[in-house]
C-alpha cells in the first residue's frame, strides 16, 4: 500500500482485439483504432479512502512502471463522487448520426 512496497498479489487477465474482431465498417476502416493491451484484474478488501501503489506484467513480458490510485470513500451525505463515463456510439462522419445529435 506504500510507494515502492506492494505487498499484495493479484491474479489477472490481458486481452486484445484487431479489427478484424469487429462488425464491419466504419469500425473495421477508418473508424479502427487499436485499443492496445487491456488488463483486467478486481481488487477487493480495499479500505476507503486509502492510495494503493500497483505494477502489472510478468517475467517474461516485463513489469510496468508504478501506477497508484485512491479507493472510493465511504458513501454519505458528505462525499462526493465522481465518475467518468465513456460511450461508443459506433458510427463515422458517412452516416450523419453526429449531424443529428448536434440538431438536438
Amino acid at each position: 500500500r506504500r510507494h515502492g512496497k506492494l505487498t499484495r498479489r493479484k491474479k489477472a487477465s490481458s486481452s486484445t482485439y484487431t479489427a478484424k474482431d469487429m462488425c464491419g465498417p466504419p469500425a473495421t476502416d477508418f473508424g479502427y483504432r487499436d485499443a492496445g493491451i487491456l488488463h483486467q484484474v478486481t481488487m477487493d478488501n480495499l479500505i476507503p479512502g486509502a492510495q494503493y501503489y500497483y505494477i502489472f506484467g510478468d517475467a517474461t513480458s516485463g513489469w510496468s512502471e508504478e501506477f497508484n490510485f485512491t479507493a472510493a470513500p465511504l458513501p454519505g451525505p458528505n462525499t462526493t463522487t465522481r465518475a467518468v463515463v465513456y460511450g461508443d456510439l459506433g458510427c463515422g462522419h458517412r452516416d450523419g448520426t453526429m449531424q443529428v445529435i448536434r440538431q438536438q
